[in-house]
Order: structure tokens, then C-alpha cells, then sequence
């Protein structure tokens, strides 16, 4: 009996870990566009990804992620890989950023840059859950 009970409040738990909404406000994908290059940043629930594309010259210029966190406004990251600097793996950075529910302000890849949301992450093929 101890044993059912111990397995459905386990069950219960699990079950209701996956319903709870994520208060990340970076998660999902924002652009910006910068010298005639689109800027996309992807966030999931741990990992973040940094990519610039040159559209009208149909060129990938970069990209570059890693890990990272969020509070009081402050984005903390530790880069993995990097597509132009291998060198600078294991980098850690602290940057201001603020989201909204459409905006992000985030001192990336200058101080003050503003960025537009294109997708708020959480749907059912994602690592956003």
C-alpha cells in the first residue's frame, strides 16, 4: 500500500513539473537588424545561441552559444563554441538585458541594442519546456 501511495504522489509530481510555465522572459527567438545584417538570438531553457546572417549577400557570417542565466536583469553566459574565435570557449560574460513581452534590450552585440521577438519559445518540439 505505502508503495502505490509513494508512486502516485511521485506520478503527481512528475506530471505537474511539465504544466508549470517558465517565468524566463528571454525564452524564444528575437532579431534585430544592424548594418545590413540580421541578428537572431535563441533561447532555451539553459542554452542560448547567437547567429548573423547576411541576407542580401546571402552569406552566414557568424554564430556563437553557449549556457546561460537571467536575473534582475542581468544575462550571465558562458560560451561553448564560436564559429570565427574557438579561442574564447569557456568565456564568461555579464551583460545587461531587459525583456518584454515583444522587446529586449540587452547590451548585445552593442550596449542598447534593441531587439524584436519572433517566436515565444514553448511549443511542443522544442527545448524550451
Amino acid at each position: 500500500m505505502k508503495k502505490m501511495l509513494a508512486i502516485a504522489v511521485l506520478s503527481v509530481l512528475v506530471f505537474s513539473s511539465f504544466s508549470l510555465k517558465n517565468n524566463n522572459a528571454l525564452l524564444g527567438s528575437w532579431i534585430m537588424e544592424k548594418d545590413q545584417l540580421q541578428h537572431v538570438l535563441l533561447f532555451t531553457n539553459k542554452h542560448y545561441s547567437y547567429t548573423i546572417y547576411d541576407l542580401k549577400g546571402k552569406k552566414f557570417h557568424h554564430t556563437e552559444g553557449g549556457t546561460y542565466s537571467h536575473t534582475n536583469s542581468k544575462l550571465e553566459t558562458i560560451l561553448e563554441f564560436n564559429s570565427t574565435d574557438p579561442g574564447v570557449m569557456g568565456k564568461q560574460t555579464t551583460i545587461s538585458a531587459a525583456a518584454s513581452n515583444k522587446e529586449l534590450t540587452i547590451d548585445w552585440p552593442v550596449a542598447g541594442s534593441n531587439w524584436k521577438r519572433i517566436d515565444k519559445g514553448g511549443g511542443p518540439i522544442n527545448a524550451t519546456r
